[in-house]
C-alpha cells in the first residue's frame, strides 16, 4: 500500500534522520548535499520566513520517496509577489550561501513510480493555487530527475495549464583524481614537476618546522575548524576582500554541520602548520 505525508513541522522532519538517508543510499541522487544532515543544519539556520514541506512517499510502511521542499515569498521585478515552492537547502541571500548543489528528488531505486506520487503532489500544490510557482535549482543536468521532470512535463504542462523552462545556469568543471599523489604527480609534465619539487623545497624549507594534519577526530573537529577560518578569513582580508567567513549564517551552519559530518566520516580538515601556528588550510567533504 502507498501512503502519501506531507512534513510541515521541524520535529517530524527530525524524526526522518535514520530512515532517510537510508533512502538516499539506495537512491541514484546520492550526495552530501542531500544528507539528512546537511539539509537539517540548514532548516535551522536559514528556515525563518520559509516554511516547510517535504513530500514523502511510503510502500507497506518503507519509505520510498522524498521531495525536499520548501516554501518562500519572492518578489518579481522587486514588485509582484509569488508564492514559491523550491528545493530545501536553497534560495539563501547570496552573502549567506552555502551553496548546495546536485539537488534532487530522492526515490528508492530511480523507479518510475515513486516518481509519480511526488509529481503528482507537485501538481496538487499547483492546482489548488497555495503557490505560484516551482522553481528547482541547482540540479544536475544528467539527473534522472530532470530527465523524468522535463520528459513529463513536455507531455502534460499544456493539459493542465503550466508552462515551464530550462535553464542551463552553471557549468561544473570536474577533474577525476587517481587516489595518490604519485599518481597524479607522475601524469604532470617534466617542467612543472621539477618547478613544483623546487619550490616546495626551498619555501618550505625556509619557513621552519613543518607540519601537515588532517582532522579527522571529533574531539579536534571543532579547533580544526575555528583555525581553518581563521586562517581562511586572514587571506582574504588581506587582500581588501571579504572571506565567505564573515557571513554569521554561513559561519553558524558550518560551526553545527561539520561535528555531524566529522562524526560520520565525511569531512576532513587539513591543517599546514609552521612551528605549530596554522598557515594554510583545506576543509572538503568527502
Amino acid at each position: 500500500m502507498t501512503k502519501i505525508e506531507k512534513i510541515t513541522k521541524t520535529q517530524d522532519f527530525y524524526r526522518l534522520k535514520d530512515e532517510w538517508n537510508t533512502l538516499l543510499e539506495k537512491s541514484l541522487a546520492k550526495n552530501i548535499y542531500l544528507t539528512w544532515e546537511w539539509l537539517y543544519t540548514w532548516w535551522e539556520i536559514f528556515g525563518a520566513g520559509r516554511e516547510l514541506y517535504i513530500i514523502t512517499v511510503r510502500k507497506d510502511g518503507e519509505l520510498v520517496g522524498v521531495a525536499p521542499f520548501i516554501f518562500r515569498k519572492i518578489k518579481h521585478f522587486k514588485v509582484f509577489s509569488f508564492k514559491r515552492l523550491e528545493f530545501l537547502g536553497t534560495g539563501e541571500d547570496e552573502k549567506d550561501e552555502v551553496c548546495s548543489n546536485y539537488m534532487d528528488l530522492i526515490v528508492k531505486d530511480g523507479s518510475k513510480e515513486g516518481y509519480d506520487a511526488l509529481l503528482e503532489q507537485m501538481y496538487a500544490v499547483l492546482e489548488a493555487k497555495y503557490i505560484d510557482e516551482i522553481y528547482l535549482s541547482s540540479m544536475l543536468g544528467s539527473s534522472i530527475t530532470f530527465d523524468y521532470l522535463e520528459k513529463e512535463l513536455s507531455i502534460n504542462a499544456y493539459k493542465k495549464k503550466l508552462s515551464f523552462n530550462v535553464l542551463n545556469s552553471l557549468y561544473c568543471a570536474v577533474i577525476n583524481l587517481p587516489t595518490k599523489w604519485e599518481e597524479y604527480f607522475a601524469t604532470l609534465s617534466k617542467s612543472w614537476r621539477k618547478s613544483i619539487k623546487n619550490r616546495g623545497r626551498v619555501r618550505l624549507s625556509e619557513l621552519g618546522n613543518i607540519n601537515y594534519e588532517v582532522i579527522t577526530d571529533l574531539s579536534k573537529g571543532k579547533k580544526a575548524l575555528s583555525q581553518f577560518i581563521a586562517v581562511h578569513q586572514k587571506r582574504w582580508e588581506e587582500k581588501g576582500k571579504v572571506g565567505l567567513f564573515s557571513s554569521d549564517k554561513f559561519t553558524r551552519f558550518h560551526e553545527k554541520v561539520n561535528p555531524l559530518f566529522v562524526a560520520k566520516g565525511w569531512t576532513k580538515i587539513g591543517l599546514l602548520k609552521c612551528d605549530e601556528k596554522v598557515i594554510a588550510g583545506g576543509y572538503r567533504f568527502i
